[in-house]
């Protein structure tokens, strides 16, 4: 009896769970029948003009014969042109300026008052006035100042930045921009002018010192540059600009312990450049601190371990300081990561000939007369070399691959000559100057060239010669 009554139960509570199904899908049907606004499910297709309105499908088919044309991916403007046919082009609408709107409803005192104030006294009509204030209310805004900027209109920026300068006279922004633009055109004092303006009612503005050192620099007046960047440094203690510019100055006029000072206060405010430890371990080895050089660049390859200034300077920081083989292998790890870097070839060079190693050292200037072969300074090393190590039976032979390497151009004729004469290969010199004057035309400029570059070698005896055949071959004095 219990479980009959059990079922019962279970059968009760189906057939009420079956009945509120059936009731909320009624309910259901009816709130869609009775809404307005909505369709028939079973519509017909609409029409758009007395076309069928293909479905999605129909459209991923291809179904009112056209091609499908996935867009994904594609450009802004390639869309545009896929539906320029069938999608009218909507005309912008041009906006008008509020200061247009403003300028309208202002009287004719009004407008020629702003005119005044931006310094235009103007005889022009009422509506000519309006016209022109728009045009410099529009102009002088601080976004148009800097579009002017940007897009080199510096001729405009300087019409409305003055004019704006004229109602703002405080106002620092214009002021800087024309700043800018005055050091971009090169007018530095200009630049200048516009500087002592910006200093005349902010005595400390950095940019302007800035500004004034960079225009002296520019016009070759570095002792000015460097008495403002001082000042500069002094306003300002964590400036690097200025510390860098002083550095640079002080190690032109080979002043390194000045040099030095600054970039050890650049290196304070920030360690981890890596040009400041560059220069810092070249300054301490002019100044022949070699072991603080050598501590310098250990804290730079800490930095970075492939570093070839690093590398180099210790090479050399090593040698200077009698321990060239130590030397040697930092150079070689150079070498290594850049064989073409001049300055490792050189410094090896060295090391070989100071070691003995002259074949080692050879090697090394062939693959560089090889890499440069128009460089008169590799050749007349490995020349030099080779006529130490091995005597004079050489010369001839090295002065032929001179010829070689340069694929018997002019080029390589001149070289050829002068290094023939500067180590008194004289026969030689001459049998390459008769084959120069047989081979290409212009004797003129032969002569003329030749003149030039024993001047340069300080041979004036030869240039003499070379130009009075020069002469034979021309009427000129």
């Amino acid at each position: 009896m219990e479980e009959l009554f059990i079922k019962e139960i279970l059968l009760f509570i189906l057939y009420l769970v079956a009945i509120s199904y059936s009731i909320g899908l009624t309910m259901i049907w009816l709130i869609v029948i009775m809404d307005k606004e909505r369709k028939s499910i079973h519509h017909k297709p609409k029409r758009i003009n007395g076309r069928v309105k293909p479905s999605i499908d129909d459209i991923n088919k291809g179904v009112d014969g056209s091609t499908f044309i996935n867009l994904q991916g594609q450009d802004v403007d390639e869309v545009d042109e896929v539906f320029s046919i069938s999608k009218p082009k909507v005309k912008r609408k041009v906006s008008i300026s509020k200061n247009q709107e403003n300028v309208s409803n202002m009287s004719a005192y009004e407008i020629n008052q702003y005119l005044k104030n931006f310094g235009i006294i103007s005889e022009l009509t009422d509506e000519q006035k309006g016209t022109l204030l728009v045009e410099y209310l529009d102009g002088t805004e601080i976004g148009n100042l800097r579009k002017l900027y940007s897009d080199g209109e510096f001729e405009l920026l300087r019409k409305y930045g003055k004019a704006r300068i004229n109602i703002h006279p405080n106002e620092i922004v214009p002021h800087i921009i024309l700043v800018r633009s005055y050091f971009k055109m090169k007018k530095y004092e200009d630049c200048i002018n516009q500087c002592d303006l910006i200093l005349s009612f902010e005595p400390n503005y950095l940019d302007a010192f800035r500004f004034i050192a960079r225009s002296h620099r520019a016009m070759g007046m570095d002792e000015k540059a460097a008495m403002v960047f001082k000042k500069l440094a002094e306003l300002a203690w964590d400036d690097i600009d200025s510390r860098f510019s002083l550095m640079r100055h002080y190690w032109n006029k080979r002043e390194y312990i000045i040099a030095q000072s600054y970039i050890e206060e650049l290196l304070q405010l920030a360690p981890d450049d890596i040009r400041y430890h560059v220069y810092s371990g070249r300054i301490l080895q002019r100044l022949q601190q070699f072991e603080k050089a050598i501590d310098r660049w250990n804290s730079l390859l800490a930095l970075d371990p492939d570093n070839i200034d690093a590398l180099l300077g210790l090479g050399q920081s090593y040698y200077a300081f009698e321990n060239p083989n130590r030397g040697l292998k930092f150079l070689l790890i150079a070498n290594e990561i850049d064989r073409g870097d001049s300055r490792i070839v050189k410094a090896m060079t060295q090391i070989y000939i100071s070691l003995g190693l002259m074949d080692k050292a050879l090697n090394c200037l062939e693959e560089q007369c090889i890499n440069y072969p128009l460089d008169i300074g590799y050749w007349t090393k490995r020349i030099s070399l080779v006529l130490r190590t091995y005597g004079d039976s050489l010369g001839n032979s090295l002065l032929d691959e001179v010829i070689q390497t340069n694929s018997d151009s002019l080029e390589g004729y001149y070289l050829a000559i002068i290094l023939a004469n500067d180590f008194s290969l004289n026969e030689k010199g001459e049998e390459f100057l008769s084959i120069t004057l047989s081979k290409f035309q212009n004797h003129f400029d032969i002569h003329l060239e030749l003149s030039k570059r024993f001047i340069k070698s300080d041979f004036i005896g030869k240039a003499f010669l070379h130009l009075k055949e020069a002469q034979k071959k021309s009427s000129q004095d």
